[in-house]
């Protein structure tokens, strides 16, 4: 009777420990953030955990009624019928699982067999929802190809800012050397005045004259180009019209026009407003950009100026206009100098600013020209590009604000330029 008792005793002493271990699994199950299925050998389930609730989007109920060909997607079902034929773990690194509303969520399946003897055979599965982490990883993607961007434009600024270094650097240089060469230039010019006047007018005599006389014109011309590209002279503002400025300077250029056979048109706005300009640099500018025109289609062609006050469309803001500080939608005085001539090779165009680099032949340019048309340009807080036309020819486009913007003695550093184009986005986004 004793013994009978003690036996009794050890089973309800079983059966609530029992209990107490069921209450702890499901304290683990509800606390997991892994979603926890239990299925039974015909692949009905026989536990969910909330996780999977939530996973799924259905309800305790809903699960716990599910046959085995009802789970969704196929591949769930297969690795479930897997396990139990085979009797072995089973993963898959990643499937879609479908919810109610169509959508899909990334999970990560494992699924083992259930071996215990004290329990009926079936399977475990286990889904690990991989949305977040999918989240990380494209956001870590996007940071690496924003840190690579990043990297590349500091490389592009940082050989901008040693090539502005040199630059100046050659600049000063040659604007000494122009200087000691413009004395000897000087008194040689009034030698070969001289001898023009005294010398013997026997025809050698006078083509070798005239050659020595072309030879230092050319040289004279040279060493201008130097200098004006060297030297930072304050700009003489006055308001004035950008459309004058063009008008004077086809005066200069227009009997060349006429020999050439080339044809002007022009389709100047009159409501471009008057603004701070220089007007002696600014007809230097365009001259410099008509000429390369002309020379550029040679004989029988066409050069089309058209100015406009316009909003700044977004396929119009090149390299320079940024640098500039011009924004899309901006207002801006826009010049565009067109010509029907064979275009610009593609391999020049990211040089043809720079100084002494032409495509003239040799003896024809000094490389100057272009690249003291852009310090005039930027000195009135502008920008220049060039480029290619769809019908053949180049385009010079100039753009100006109506009113000056940080006009100055001197181009303003790209530092600057960007610091004040960083605010304007801020008062932009505001």
């Amino acid at each position: 009777m004793e013994a009978h008792c003690k036996i009794l005793r050890l089973e309800r002493e079983l059966a609530q420990r029992n209990r107490q271990l069921e209450l702890v699994r499901d304290r683990i199950l509800s606390s997991m953030v892994e979603a926890v299925l239990g299925l039974d050998a015909e692949g009905r389930a026989s536990f969910v955990n909330p996780a999977a609730e939530r996973l799924f989007g259905l309800g305790n109920q809903c699960l716990l009624t599910r046959e085995l060909s009802d789970w969704e997607p196929a591949a769930l079902r297969q690795s479930v019928l897997r396990v139990l034929a085979e009797q072995r773990e089973l993963s898959l690194d990643e499937l879609a699982l479908p919810r109610p509303d169509g959508s899909t969520v990334p999970v990560e399946l494992r699924a083992a067999p259930i071996a215990d003897a004290a329990y009926p055979a079936g399977v475990v599965v286990v889904l690990r929802d991989l949305s977040e982490r999918r989240r990380v990883e494209a956001k870590l993607h996007r940071t690496s190809d924003e840190l690579s961007r990043s990297h590349r434009e500091l490389q592009a600024a940082q050989m901008q800012l040693v090539q502005a270094a040199k630059l100046e650097s050659v600049g000063r240089l040659a604007a000494g050397v122009a200087h000691e060469v413009k004395n000897p230039l000087a008194i040689a010019q009034l030698g070969l005045d001289y001898l023009e006047q005294v010398s013997c007018a026997d025809a050698v005599s006078c083509q070798v004259l005239a050659d020595m006389q072309q030879a230092l014109s050319r040289a004279d011309t040279v060493v201008r180009g130097l200098l004006d590209f060297s030297r930072e002279r304050a700009l003489h503002l006055k308001r004035g019209d950008i459309n004058d400025a063009i008008h004077n300077s086809l005066r200069l250029v227009r009997h060349e026009l006429a020999q050439r056979n080339i044809a002007v048109r022009t389709t100047l706005a009159e409501a471009i407003p008057e603004r701070p300009v220089d007007a002696d640099k600014l007809r230097q500018a365009f001259l410099n950009l008509f000429m390369n025109a002309m020379h550029a289609m040679e004989r029988d062609g066409t050069l089309a100026i058209h100015s406009s006050l316009c909003t700044l469309a977004s396929d119009e803001l090149g390299p320079h206009a940024r640098d500039a500080g011009f924004l899309p939608g901006d207002r801006v005085i826009r010049i565009a100098i067109e010509d029907t001539g064979p275009g610009i090779d593609p391999d020049d165009l990211g040089l043809l600013f720079d100084p002494y680099f032409t495509t003239k032949r040799q003896g024809e340019g000094t490389g100057l020209g272009l690249s003291v048309t852009r310090n005039i340009v930027t000195l009135h807080g502008g920008s220049i590009e060039l480029s290619n036309r769809p019908a053949g020819g180049a385009c010079a486009l100039l753009l100006f604000h109506p009113e000056t913007v940080d006009v100055g003695t001197a181009p303003r550093s790209r530092e600057a330029l960007l610091r004040d184009r960083t605010e304007r986005l801020r008062n932009t986004d505001r």
